[in-house]
């Protein structure tokens, strides 16, 4: 795909700043896990209470009379309103949800290691990464619900950053036209 030099040129410079920015919170959530892990559940809370807004909004156009239309908002609006209000809860939930994101992502690169037939190394750092995922995710859940103030900002952070990371070098090689 050919884009032009200007639209390359604005990309370069908000991913560069954006990916600072990441670097600068995810490198404070890895240093401060119960700051990033409450700031999460207060951003996934606002998420989901304005999701309701929204959904209530379609539904309130679309399908006024039908009740079962009306839970998806009223259960994205309680559950986001408990996480604004009770974030430790929320913490915990995605904790939990942390932990199996990790087992199943465990199987998945397993999986990816015994399809790959080429690259031995590839499959070694699959099964690498597989085994790390059953290591984090099993102690996740062995101190549930209290490690997830330590687990989820920490998770959060370091995606943060690699994310911070990956925009840098995204611009970096916009700038350079080679996109």
């Amino acid at each position: 795909m050919i884009f032009e030099k200007e639209v390359l040129q604005k990309f370069s410079k908000h991913s560069i700043v954006a990916g600072i920015l990441m670097i600068i919170v995810g490198t404070l959530g890895i240093l401060i896990p119960p700051i990033m892990s409450l700031s999460a559940a207060v951003f996934f809370g606002s998420v989901l209470v304005t999701s309701s807004i929204f959904t209530a909004y379609a539904t309130f156009k679309s399908y006024k009379k039908s009740h079962g239309a009306w839970l998806k908002s009223v259960v994205l609006f309680i559950t986001g309103l408990l996480m604004l209000v009770f974030p430790g809860i929320g913490v915990a939930a995605l904790g939990i949800v942390f932990s199996a994101y990790l087992l199943i992502d465990a199987f998945s690169n397993f999986t990816f290691a015994f399809d790959i037939s080429g690259s031995k190394l590839s499959a070694l750092l699959a099964i690498l990464n597989g085994t790390l995922s059953i290591f984090l995710g099993i102690w996740m859940i062995m101190g549930w619900p209290f490690s997830s103030i330590f687990w989820v900002g920490l998770i959060v952070g370091i995606s943060l950053l690699f994310d911070g990371f990956e925009l840098i070098m995204l611009g970096s090689i916009a700038k350079k036209g080679n996109f």
